[in-house]
């Protein structure tokens, strides 16, 4: 498995890419940072070769928008290591 995180987008200067490749799939979840600091936001997630559409890049903006102004509509997430990840 391989990432990278790609540069922002031309218009859409505060969301950035990540591209996963896994099992021959390109997986690109879209995000941004914040809106605290040391936060990270996921807003969209595609599966796609290619250049995004400008629609996709619009829904991750305006998802962006949404966490930026309404912080309860994140939900955050712990990050567990080892024996019982992801059991409560």
């Amino acid at each position: 498995m391989a990432a990278a995180v790609r540069e922002r987008f031309t218009g859409w200067p505060e969301i950035y890419e990540l591209r996963v490749v896994s099992a021959g799939s390109q997986y690109r979840p879209i995000f941004f940072y914040g809106p605290g600091r040391g936060e990270v936001t996921l807003v969209h997630g595609a599966i796609e070769k290619g250049k995004l559409s400008r629609r996709e890049l619009d829904y991750a903006d305006g998802n962006r928008k949404i966490a930026q102004d309404d912080r309860r509509r994140i939900t955050g997430h712990v990050f567990r290591f080892g024996a019982g990840a992801g059991k409560p």
